[in-house]
């Protein structure tokens, strides 16, 4: 009963699987541009990265369940101590923009603010619980490890976060319940990273081409109503 629209934008292929339109046209997602136009950062040392999404103090995150700040961030810490131990990489936080940290909240770790994609395009592991910024991850084939607390179970943010861990078939951390110093870091399939970028970042008979464009060319061609 509803018109389909006459165009319709798809980054991807389960968006072009999905939508409800007479023309669909391939493009690619905003942030497959801003990686490719994105240079390397330049820190002294080896570094991996936490995508920050100011859980406890999200709107989301807000009206849907209570989040302990403290017991959050000290529960990352800790987890983030155990891997600089194990490993010898400190971890550097990718802030979300909206988050107003201080030097204590993650003990002293260096915090960037909009400079995530440069920072997992260089960076050696990437933890993250659930974001878009997970395609900078995906396109430049990095490591990926998902983390959950005790606070985040039965939530919307948890289901999230294990979704995407399924579908790259990587291991779901608790931090709340680490025992031991043996972080178990999961193997890069580049397969389901490619499957992933096919399905939601890329169309393949766009890929490489400026979205920019290819968005002008295709309405400019649409007829006058």
């Amino acid at each position: 009963l509803i018109k389909k629209y006459d165009l319709c934008f798809t980054a991807g292929q389960m968006c072009k699987d999905f939508a409800y339109a007479r023309k669909k046209i391939g493009i690619n997602l905003c942030d497959y541009k801003q990686n490719m136009i994105t240079d390397n950062i330049e820190l002294n040392n080896k570094y991996s990265v936490f995508v920050d999404i100011n859980l406890p103090y999200h709107t989301d995150t807000y009206y849907s369940y209570s989040i302990n700040d403290k017991n959050y961030y000290n529960s990352l810490n800790n987890f983030f101590e155990k891997y600089e131990d194990e490993y010898g990489i400190k971890v550097v936080i990718a802030a979300h923009p909206k988050s107003k940290y201080t030097e204590e909240t993650f003990r002293g770790r260096n915090i960037y603010y909009l400079k995530t994609a440069e920072l997992i395009k260089s960076c050696e592991h990437v933890f993250i619980h659930h974001s878009t910024a997970i395609s900078y991850a995906i396109l430049n084939y990095k490591p990926i490890t998902f983390l959950v607390t005790d606070d985040m179970r039965n939530s919307t943010d948890y289901m999230l976060t294990k979704g995407l861990a399924d579908y790259l078939n990587n291991e779901l951390i608790n931090v709340n319940h680490l025992t031991s110093k043996n972080i178990k870091i999961s193997e890069l399939n580049k397969f389901l990273y490619d499957q992933y970028k096919y399905d939601y970042i890329v169309s393949r008979e766009t890929e490489g081409i400026d979205t920019t464009r290819i968005v002008i060319e295709s309405l400019n061609e649409l007829p006058n109503v």
